[in-house]
């Protein structure tokens, strides 16, 4: 089974957001991982809800590592010490 990363970015419609979501795809891809992007479209609030939906997966859904762009820092040291609960690493 291939381990799963999820990569939180800003927004869709940027293009250098687009750019990255292009390389952590590239990048998994070249190191044999799975790769969930994901876009807050600059909602901080939606941000926090899909990292949580990450982090209370049942366990053999669950991601290996999660990497954030954050909209806003409220509420991420939370989520952090949640994930990192959960065998996740931020």
């Amino acid at each position: 089974m291939k381990r799963k990363i999820v990569v939180s970015l800003l927004t869709s419609e940027q293009e250098f957001q687009q750019m990255q979501a292009a390389d952590a795809r590239a990048t998994a891809a070249r190191l044999g991982l799975d790769v969930e992007v994901i876009f807050a479209e600059n909602n901080a609030i939606q941000q926090i809800h899909q990292l949580y939906r990450h982090v209370h997966a049942p366990e053999a859904e669950r991601p290996s590592a999660i990497v954030i762009e954050v909209v806003s820092r409220d509420g991420m040291e939370r989520l952090a010490r949640n994930a990192l609960k959960a065998g996740i690493t931020c």
